[in-house]
């Protein structure tokens, strides 16, 4: 049975505790050596994190688990859970010991199983030899254990449909693998049996249908002769019109749903919510009529150009895992079709690949984004060239793009720049430049300002712009061209403010904040736009500030601040919105603090920590009770200053910037000997210089304090 995965090396998950990285950094070396492609969290788990949804994928990918056992992984939660899942998916899990571990807290699943020796006294490479032997046995039989043991997992996610069972050579090379297993080998899943089963019961029912239509007619004519004849013509009319009814139903769903997609994608007026219902109900339609059994090249075809055009629209709501599923499901189709090696049929697929990288890019996985963006681009390369249809060379154009994306994200500048021009080569040679060509230039734009080359960055973001103005005119209603206008009078506006001054930009800032506004009231409750909205606020109030017009900047920051906090009180959880909210309410009590307007600093700041209380245990939280400690100074109360002070201190005992606010806090509370000991407690040159600045803005605020020296001492 041939396994359909991008790579013939076999794949391991490396599960391992944070506290042993340099041990697992060099145990992961030495497995690529050896032929193992090795996957690994490289995240950090943060509070409240859904850290299980990322690495069951990772898990389920590979076709085996390495475990590296210590006294750090085996108390571990997240390395429990990982051998936990390696249990339940039933997959080759190899022990590796780097340290002597208690038996009694060890995984039960680890315990049953013999180790690989990887202490100190071991031999390093005699160990890694093995652990690659073990993860290699039986790998191709292994390989399909993974792939089907995915395929089963969507199925069983996706409510079990019948479209996602197995049919004709697929099933019977799975139900080959099933009886083949070898003795070493882990055994399929449960649910992997049942899908096959499932698989084969399907199968046996549209059999069953056809045979026993078969004989009725074979009855009927044997005994009736001409009437049979005549009623046999009469069934088969009519199959044949229920069939054409089928074949039409479906695909005039597959093509509404396509069409639907694409015109509501980035339509003004249409709230994010009523797209992502539409969707939604569209996409059971296409499931229902896919369970027919409906199985036409053609058909599958558009169903699968409908699910892809559906995730493009679904990534741009932001509705993420939804699109994923829905690229994933297209792809598959697309997949299958290519397997006749029509040029047509990979084409298909490689636009599917992108597609789905583009979402994986959104969701931060470049890793896997950019396995798909080489695929893609593998493909387009083969069937493109200078003969190839206008369509095909486009499509090369936009994987030589995507590659220069992942360039860029990964700092060489260099190779960006080479695919964005070979990029601009295929387009230019088969269109005349137009909103491709604008995304297009403004990413060269940025790997030019990633070289230094601010001259040539400009002239490629007005270009861009001018392009992106052009099409927009021609399509007042699409909101995605009003946001890449936004996008790139943000960038111009930094440029010519690093070269010209912040007044020459304000014109640029002030174009996108207008634009920011204009999609933020169209639809209020969608996250990206309210963000964009966050970010044009603050930008501009920047620029404001710096042109002196303090009070104008301190109107748009606070109003950026507030904007931002309402989208974070949405998911009170999530790390992202709560430091955007948190960045911005930061900048309003600095401009604020500024103006000398201290009440409305320390408002600013005491909601801003309020907000973030369901993250007490984060480093975002203690910085934001130290910010109530500092402008709580100013505001007349020191008690509250005090209180905050000592929760800052709290959480970070060794933070220099709590420890001095708390003695600020005792020393204007009027306690002297407690503030002598807080000030005197730490010592040097950075710790005293720390206290002569913040005793001048007390001076400045006419705050009345004991002279430094009383409180610390004479320099030395």
């Amino acid at each position: 049975m041939m396994s359909d995965t991008a790579s013939d090396r076999p794949r391991a998950f490396l599960s391992y505790s944070r506290r042993d990285s340099a041990k697992a950094e060099q145990i992961l070396t030495a497995l690529e050596e050896r032929g193992v492609e090795v996957f690994r969290d490289t995240e950090d788990i943060l509070p409240a994190e859904d850290w299980r949804g990322r690495l069951d994928g990772l898990i389920g990918a590979a076709d085996a688990i390495v475990f590296l056992m210590s006294p750090n992984s085996v108390r571990s939660e997240v390395c429990s859970w990982e051998v936990h899942l390696s249990g339940a998916l039933n997959k080759r899990l190899v022990p590796v010991l780097l340290a002597p571990v208690d038996d009694a807290i060890t995984p039960p699943e680890v315990a049953r199983l013999n180790y690989v020796f990887a202490t100190p006294d071991r031999d390093f490479a005699d160990a890694m030899n093995r652990v690659a032997a073990a993860v290699q046995t039986d790998i191709g039989w292994m390989r399909d254990h993974t792939r089907l043991g995915e395929r089963a997992r969507e199925w069983d996610r996706a409510a079990r449909p019948r479209a996602s069972l197995l049919r004709g050579q697929d099933l019977t090379g799975a139900e080959r693998w099933l009886s083949s297993q070898p003795a070493a080998a882990p055994a399929p899943t449960a649910l992997t049996r049942e899908w096959i089963g499932a698989s084969r019961a399907a199968a046996v029912r549209r059999q069953r249908f056809w045979v026993a239509g078969s004989l009725a007619v074979a009855a009927v004519s044997i005994g009736l002769g001409i009437v049979a004849e005549v009623n046999r013509r009469i069934a088969a009319e009519q199959r044949d019109r229920a069939e054409r009814i089928l074949d039409r139903s479906s695909k005039t769903a597959n093509d509404l749903v396509f069409d639907m997609a694409q015109r509501f994608r980035d339509r003004a007026g249409v709230p994010q919510e009523l797209v992502e219902d539409l969707l939604g109900r569209s996409r059971a339609l296409l499931d229902q009529l896919a369970e027919a059994g409906e199985d036409r090249p053609d058909l599958i075809r558009s169903r699968a150009a409908a699910l892809t055009e559906m995730s493009v629209t679904l990534a741009r709501q932001g509705a993420l895992d939804a699109a994923l599923d829905a690229a994933r499901q297209a792809n598959a189709h697309f997949t299958a079709l290519a397997a006749d090696g029509a040029a047509a049929s990979e084409a298909d697929l490689a636009v599917g690949l992108d597609r789905e990288g583009d979402i994986l890019v959104r969701q931060g996985d470049l890793d896997a984004a950019e396995a798909r963006f080489r695929t893609a681009h593998s493909i387009n390369a083969r069937i493109g060239g200078a003969d190839a249809p206008p369509a095909w060379r486009i499509n090369l154009a936009v994987s030589e793009e995507k590659l220069g994306d992942m360039a860029l994200a990964r700092g060489d500048e260099a190779a960006a720049l080479a695919a964005f021009g070979r990029a601009m080569s295929e387009r230019d040679a088969v269109e005349a430049r137009g909103r491709g060509a604008a995304i297009l230039l403004e990413k060269q734009g940025d790997a030019l300002i990633a070289f230094g080359d601010v001259e040539a960055a400009l002239a490629a973001y007005e270009t861009s712009l001018a392009l992106t103005m052009a099409s927009a005119q021609a399509a007042p209603e699409d909101t995605a061209l009003k946001r890449d206008i936004s996008v790139i009078r943000q960038k111009i506006g930094d440029l010519v403010a690093s070269e010209n001054g912040a007044e020459a930009a304000a014109p640029h800032f002030e174009a996108d904040l207008a634009i920011s506004r204009e999609l933020h009231r169209l639809d209020p409750g969608r996250e990206d736009w309210a963000l964009d909205l966050a970010k044009s606020l603050d930008r501009l109030g920047v620029v404001r500030f710096q042109t002196g017009d303090a009070e104008a900047a301190l109107a748009l920051i606070v109003e950026a601040a507030e904007t931002a906090s309402v989208l974070a009180a949405r998911d009170p959880l999530r790390i992202g919105l709560q430091s955007a909210a948190t960045g911005a309410a930061q900048k309003a009590s600095l401009v604020a603090f500024a103006l000398g307007d201290y009440v409305q600093a320390a408002r600013v700041a005491r909601d801003n920590a309020a907000r973030l209380a369901p993250l007490a245990d984060s480093e975002l939280y203690a910085d934001a009770v130290n910010n109530v400690a500092w402008y709580g100074l100013f505001t007349g109360d020191p008690a509250e200053a005090l209180a905050a002070a000592e929760e800052a201190v709290s959480l970070d005992p060794e933070n220099t910037g709590y420890a001095m606010n708390r003695a600020h806090a005792l020393m204007l509370s009027g306690d002297l000997e407690a503030a002598r000991a807080a000030y005197g407690a730490r010592s040097g040159d950075d710790w005293r210089a720390l206290m002569e600045s913040d005793f001048a803005a007390f001076d400045e605020a006419g705050l009345a304090r004991p002279p430094i020296d009383a409180m610390i001492g004479p320099s030395e």
